[in-house]
């Protein structure tokens, strides 16, 4: 009886794997791809690639702590993850350069006249 068994164990891996087949077949994949995380060199490149201007230690850090989740959802691509910093990178670069210019004192005194014009 275990060899009808153990027969029966062998036919469902060709059929499973005759379905893969036939899905790859049509476009479609029955497995979802499994997320491999990066490394900081792996990171680095991309950024680097990219010109973006990101810390790949901070990014792999970053995620790591999270356990390479966005909230509650397993990561998917750390590629898109990157796009994400860059854009975010870029909303605040303005701000930042505003708010730590160093002005000088005759550039202080216009915006205090400007300040003090009466409409």
């Amino acid at each position: 009886m275990k060899d009808v068994w153990e027969e029966i164990e062998k036919l469902k891996q060709v059929v499973s794997r005759l379905q893969d087949d036939v899905n790859q077949l049509k476009g479609k994949t029955n497995k979802t791809e499994k997320f491999n995380k990066p490394t900081v060199e792996e990171v680095r490149a991309y950024c680097m690639e990219r010109k973006n201007g990101i810390d790949a230690e901070s990014f792999v850090s970053f995620y790591e702590s999270k356990g390479w989740k966005i909230g509650k959802t397993p990561m998917k691509s750390w590629k898109s993850a990157i796009v994400t910093w860059e854009k975010k990178k870029k909303q605040q670069e303005p701000k930042q350069q505003f708010a730590t210019h160093n002005y000088t004192k005759e550039e202080m005194n216009v915006f205090d006249d400007i300040n003090n014009v009466e409409i």
